[in-house]
């Protein structure tokens, strides 16, 4: 019989546990990450994306909580004061 190859698990934080750092549920996280990619401040990229369905699921190593909390603090986009949703084609208007 052939011998087993030992693997190594690595545990990484989902997007339930992302949204928790920034105060969200993981389905935003979800939309954030498809939202935000083509702007000036997309999110942290993923250390790991599985293929399931026609999608991924996401998942980012724990010690990347403090980016995240930097990248929300940055971000643009409904629920953010004075600004809108990237690529809702609304503007701020001037004051």
């Amino acid at each position: 019989m052939g011998e087993t190859a030992e693997v190594a698990t690595i545990e990484h934080a989902g997007t339930a546990a992302v949204g928790k750092w920034i105060g969200v549920e993981g389905g935003t996280v979800t939309q954030y990450v498809n939202r935000y990619a083509d702007t000036d401040n997309p999110c942290p990229e993923p250390d790991v994306k599985i293929r399931q369905g026609k999608g991924f699921v996401y998942g980012w190593a724990f010690n990347r909580e403090q980016e995240w909390r930097g990248w929300n603090a940055r971000r643009l986009g409904q629920g953010a004061a004075g600004t809108s949703k990237p690529g809702s084609g609304r503007r701020r208007q001037p004051e």
